[in-house]
């Protein structure tokens, strides 16, 4: 525990650092084009560190992060065979690219706009952009649009919340660190209130929400029970924004938790058809049963077939887990997220 508070506490040094606006603007850079680690590492704590300074971090990130998009776009559309392909490779998506390089210009200023938005890697989209050709204005404005609102909303909410953050985390001592450690063993939740927490919980199913749709447009389309998981976000999403507003605060953290916990469960139903586990429902998976009610032309047809998404078919992994494992985690996170909503004084 005491390294943890020694990480917290060389985070904020380095983010008060004079060159850490510079530091910022080249990992900013590097993130829209090769680099895994995106910007918000250093961009929280900087905020944290000097909360008046919000906007004006968030903007340097921004127009960094646009810059790389650029170089993304330049990797693509110029050098894409000898270092796109590679970068591509090393995310999992240079088959991808291959496959749906006639269709990304059809949702291309929607793939950046969402990307860039999402926790899906925004370097892909910058490259695919440049490689197929997307128009360089429309690849532009939609990034303008996308990193901005990712990066000042976050700015926003430190720059509203992030003094509590600073306040409760500065006063507690190495040793109190230790006293509270069986009551704080999974993280130092920020110090908000608890309708913001709700918002936090709620802001992350719009993410993987985005993140599900960016795929699709990608031509990733989704079966049938991923389309299951998608439902239980926007009850968590509806939940969020009615807190924001008004109503039982107590109520609507029981609904985004159920909500979180449902997407999970299906997430580890769907991850376990995937993997061999169990089978899964006859409509969508491999064993032919769900081809049973075609006709003899529908058979023939390549059209209706093209349209049946198998639910045991891994089209895309990141790390060895599948988009409904990856679901199965991150929404779990959201439910400790509204659990601590639900707890809060």
């Amino acid at each position: 525990m005491t390294m943890i508070r020694r990480l917290y506490d060389w985070t904020l040094n380095l983010a008060g650092h004079p060159r850490a606006l510079g530091v910022l603007a080249v990992v900013a850079f590097a993130e829209s084009s090769v680099f895994p680690i995106p910007p918000d590492v250093l961009m929280i704590p900087m905020i944290l560190a000097a909360p008046s300074r919000a906007f004006l971090i968030a903007g340097v990130c921004t127009v960094a992060s646009v810059l790389g998009g650029l170089f993304g776009y330049f990797i693509g559309a110029v050098i894409y065979d000898t270092m796109g392909v590679a970068v591509l490779d090393f995310y999992g998506q240079a088959a991808a690219a291959e496959r749906f390089n006639d269709r990304f210009n059809q949702h291309g200023a929607w793939a950046v706009l969402i990307a860039g938005m999402t926790p899906f890697p925004y370097k892909v989209i910058t490259i695919m952009s440049g490689w197929t050709g997307l128009s360089l204005p429309v690849f532009v404005a939609s990034s303008v649009v996308a990193r901005g609102l990712r990066f000042f909303v976050v700015a926003a909410l430190l720059w509203k919340f992030g003094a509590q953050v600073h306040r409760r985390v500065s006063r507690t001592s190495v040793h109190g660190f230790r006293r509270s450690a069986d009551r704080r063993l999974c993280s130092r939740e920020v110090s908000v209130t608890r309708r913001a927490k709700m918002l936090f919980a709620a802001s992350g199913s719009v993410a993987l929400l985005g993140a599900a749709f960016a795929f699709q447009m990608l031509g990733y389309a989704p079966c049938e029970i991923c389309i299951w998981q998608r439902w239980p976000h926007g009850v968590a999403i509806a939940a969020g924004a009615v807190a924001l507003i008004a109503g039982p605060a107590l109520l609507l953290g029981l609904v985004g938790t159920l909500s979180a916990l449902v997407t999970a469960g299906i997430g580890v139903y769907h991850t376990g058809i995937e993997r061999g586990f169990w089978d899964g429902p006859a409509s969508c998976t491999g064993s032919g049963d769900d081809l049973a009610g075609l006709s003899g032309n529908e058979l023939l047809s390549v059209d209706v077939l093209s349209g049946i998404v198998m639910c045991d078919d891994v089209a895309w992994d990141f790390a060895g887990l599948s988009m409904a494992s990856w679901n199965v985690i991150l929404s779990l996170a959201l439910a400790c997220i509204w659990i601590r909503a639900i707890r809060a004084a």
